[in-house]
């Protein structure tokens, strides 16, 4: 919804965003096999290698994988951003998080991490209309 609302409808950022929503959290199984947690840095580590491998398997352009592998590879990582398809992203596991209850947000900061993580004027549209009951 926040790509459709920024205008990202078909071509390649459509499919990094489509590709990057799926694959964001791919390396959570491996960092649990590995070092039996679920940080951050863990699933950056590991996730890439796992993505690649199952986007070459199913042809994936190279151009894509790269950058989807990039975006699973930091999707922890704000400083990282540097495109619209990964500021979808950040913006939608965000909310998601926040809905799953996997972020908890202190009440009186919620709108201070609200503004400092959406930032596109569709991710604060749906945003808004997925976490009304926070604001």
């Amino acid at each position: 919804d926040i790509s459709k609302g920024e205008g990202i409808d078909a071509g390649f950022l459509k499919e990094v965003v489509m590709l990057s929503a799926i694959f964001h959290d791919i390396g959570i199984p491996e960092s649990l096999k590995k070092y039996s947690s679920l940080e951050a840095q863990y699933q950056e580590q590991e996730g890439p290698p796992v993505a690649r491998e199952l986007l070459s398997g199913i042809g994936v352009r190279p151009d894509i994988r790269e950058r989807v592998c990039y975006i699973v590879g930091n999707h922890h990582t704000e400083d990282s951003i540097d495109g619209i398809d990964f500021r979808i992203i950040w913006e939608a596991d965000f909310i998601v998080n926040i809905e799953e209850k996997n972020i908890i947000v202190e009440p009186k900061n919620f709108m201070k991490e609200f503004e400092k993580n959406i930032k596109t004027a569709a991710g604060k549209k749906y945003a808004v209309e997925r976490l009304k009951d926070f604001f």
